[in-house]
Formats: structure tokens, C-alpha cells, sequence
């Protein structure tokens, strides 16, 4: 079965480093993990003046973890009603 429309793939823990290094003092590392909010917040503050920017070096794994959750969250809701949908169209034939 074709992957659905919309589907995501996971997010890397390198890539997200690579974010955050070049330009995680923006919040780069953030918009790429998928958290806006979050990530405009660092934008307009610097990083938190740069503290929470370099706390951040130390939570990065969980917070590409908890990214890869919600991504295979949605991936998962997709799926399934896609699956159903086609239920559904069996089903009328």
C-alpha cells in the first residue's frame, strides 16, 4: 500500500544537531523538529538569551523522541482512515 498523503518521515537526531549548531539560537533545531511556537519563541529571544538554547544540547534526544511520537502519531491516524476509506469503497462495489 502507497504511503499516504501528508505522510512524514521520522526526524534524525544528526539533523537536528546540525540545526541546532548552525542555527539553534533561532530556533532552527525547533522548526525543523515541528514545534513553531516554539521555535519563534527562540527566535525573537535569541535562544533565551541563550540558556535555554544551550540546555537544549542536553535535551535534544528527547525532544527528537517526542517529534518521532507525534510524527508516527499522525502517520498512524492517516493510515487508518485511509484503510477505512477503502473499507468503504469495497464495501459500496
Amino acid at each position: 500500500m502507497p504511503p499516504v498523503h501528508g505522510y512524514q518521515k521520522n526526524k534524525t537526531l544528526g539533523r537536528a544537531y546540525l540545526w541546532y549548531w548552525t542555527l539553534g539560537w533561532v530556533g532552527a533545531h525547533h522548526y525543523y523538529l515541528g514545534d513553531t511556537s516554539r521555535g519563534v519563541k527562540y527566535s525573537v529571544s535569541f535562544g533565551g538569551l541563550f540558556i535555554l538554547w544551550f540546555v537544549d544540547m542536553f535535551r535534544m534526544s528527547r525532544l527528537v523522541r517526542e517529534a518521532n511520537q507525534d510524527i508516527n502519531l499522525k502517520n498512524t491516524a492517516a493510515n487508518t482512515a485511509l484503510i477505512a476509506q477503502q473499507q468503504q469503497q469495497q464495501q459500496r462495489l
